[in-house]
């Protein structure tokens, strides 16, 4: 109302002046009637009221319809500056009086840790009480370290290339490319190698070589790439000693000349040295090392693909007038831990004599250990040897004539008969028999026969009769059943079907039938390589 009033009285001062300048109205608008009047104060409260609408809807129309800038800035006294940067500050001097406001003390205060010289104390000082990171328990490595063990690296495409450049020679006598011939041709240096090679995919497509390889790891691209090839790529353990080993072989012993095979007359080679046996994994690798997905030589499969390429002659045989029974515990399956004594799942495989029977089994050659260059005549040339007898310590060791009926290298060759060469037509190989109680406590003694079996419970070996409840083993029979599987189908039929339980009967086939769950039945962590088939 105030404003108003004011306005109304400016108004009513700027019409007297125009009066009184002798300014009159047009004669038009008095001949209309127009009459010029002194507003009053409510036509001007409405006519400011239409005037404030009409500013604001202008205002909010050009802030819509104009795009707002930065705010201007203008140059005036009070804003006058240098640019930033253009004026460097002096630095205040400590110790120039007090005067500088830093003077005497420097601005550190009297006495105390933070007035002495120095950079003072460490960040994790906490006035002499114990650190914090001391009263952390200290923990081990984690689980990934496994894949920090600065492994060198060599591409699958490099082996090739140096193949194509002939340093390295893949077809030499045992095709088998290691961490030495890679040194050897230039590919790494010898000191470079800290842990291991892994072996990688880069370069596969340029693979063109059938390639035999040996590395402590690989990729899954580098052996899916050398085994499309025809190769083969084996994971192998390697600690210190191995590593030494196997890149400077030179630095171990000579073989006696008793050690030498006969016939060898080699004088370079690792064959000549005394090559320390590979060490066992440790447990975090061991894992790794058994799986056959990695190809680890732990794996019973690669095992036998590895023993395969050694041997001279790979074949099946029929055994005839004998047939495969489980009818006798075997103390290693109580020393394992494996044996149930509960449901009497203990027994073992064994072989015994029945006319109008036979099995098919793989064959292969006994090796060195094996047998024995002691002739006898009830032996007829040969004996086993003791590594051999102690391996199958409750068997009795027979030769027995079988017939061959395949060969060729697709046959697997497991440990079912062994091979040995004979002056006759009729093929002759060693097999485990049955053998009785008097004859075991005769080879090894009753103190032996207490330790193996007596602490166990177990009173006799073969004497468990057809009503005595006696099956397989279910670790081990799963074993058996997987082994016998890839060794082809002959022997895998064979196995299920002349192969009988203790009550001379139930085929294994039978048996599996009845219990499926054998077959589910996983052997301890530790055993996988062991009882894996």
């Amino acid at each position: 109302m105030m404003a108003a009033r004011a306005l109304l009285s400016a108004s009513t001062r700027c019409l007297s002046r125009a009066t009184s300048s002798g300014l009159r109205p047009s004669p038009s608008l008095l001949s209309h009637g127009v009459k010029l009047a002194t507003p009053t104060l409510a036509s001007l409260t409405s006519n400011l009221s239409q005037l404030s609408l009409t500013s604001r809807a202008l205002s909010s129309i050009s802030a819509e319809a104009v795009p707002q800038g930065p705010p201007i800035t203008y140059l005036t006294l009070n804003n006058l500056h240098d640019n930033p940067g253009a004026r460097k500050r002096n630095v205040r001097r400590l110790g120039r009086g007090i005067g500088s406001s830093k003077g005497k003390t420097s601005g550190r205060g009297h006495k105390g840790q933070k007035a002495r010289a120095g950079k003072g104390v460490h960040p994790t000082f906490e006035g002499g009480q114990t650190k914090f990171y001391k009263t952390l328990p200290k923990v081990g490595r984690m689980k990934n370290h496994k894949f920090k063990l600065g492994l060198t690296k060599v591409n699958i495409g490099t082996v090739q290339e140096y193949i194509t450049m002939g340093r390295l020679k893949p077809q030499r006598s045992d095709g088998v490319l290691t961490m030495k011939d890679f040194v050897a041709a230039g590919i790494m240096p010898n000191s470079s190698i800290k842990t291991g090679v892994k072996l990688l995919g880069k370069g596969k497509e340029f693979l063109t070589d059938k390639v035999l390889i040996e590395v402590s790891f690989a990729s899954a691209q580098a052996i899916e790439a050398v085994e499309a090839k025809g190769g083969y790529v084996a994971t192998v353990h390697h600690n210190r000693l191995a590593l030494r080993a196997c890149l400077k072989p030179h630095k171990f012993p000579l073989k006696p000349a008793a050690m030498k095979k006969d016939g060898d007359d080699s004088v370079e080679g690792e064959d000549e040295y005394l090559l320390p046996k590979r060490a066992r994994p440790p447990p975090k690798y061991m894992e790794y090392y058994t799986d056959y997905a990695k190809r680890g030589y732990l794996n019973p499969r690669v095992q036998l693909e590895r023993k395969e390429r050694g041997l001279k002659e790979i074949l099946l045989g029929r055994v005839p007038n004998h047939r495969r029974i489980f009818s006798h515990p075997a103390s290693i399956f109580f020393q394992r831990k494996i044996a149930n004594f509960e449901t009497l799942e203990m027994s073992s495989l064994s072989v015994e004599e029945c006319d109008g029977h036979s099995f098919v089994c793989s064959v292969f050659e006994v090796p060195n250990d094996g047998l024995s260059d002691t002739a006898t005549e009830e032996r007829k040339g040969w004996i086993p040897s003791r590594a051999f007898l102690e391996r199958e310590e409750e068997f009795d060791i027979v030769m027995v004539p079988y017939d061959e009926f395949g060969t060729g290298s697709d046959q697997v060759p497991s440990r079912t008969s062994t091979s040995v060469s004979d002056s006759s037509d009729q093929p002759m190989g060693v097999i485990c028999r049955r053998f009785t109680d008097e004859a075991y406590v005769s080879r090894w003694g009753q103190q032996h026969f207490d330790k193996q079996y007596t602490q166990y419970g177990i009173d006799t070996i073969w004497n468990w009769g057809e009503e005595s409840g006696l099956k397989p083993c279910s670790v081990y029979l799963r074993h058996c059943v997987l082994a016998s599987q890839s060794c082809g189908k002959e022997c895998h039929d064979s196995f299920l079907d002349v192969t009988y339980l203790v009550d001379r009967k139930t085929t294994i086939r039978e048996y599996l039938k009845m219990n499926p769950e054998v077959m589910k039945t996983e052997p301890p962590p530790e055993l996988k390589h062991r009882y894996g088939g």
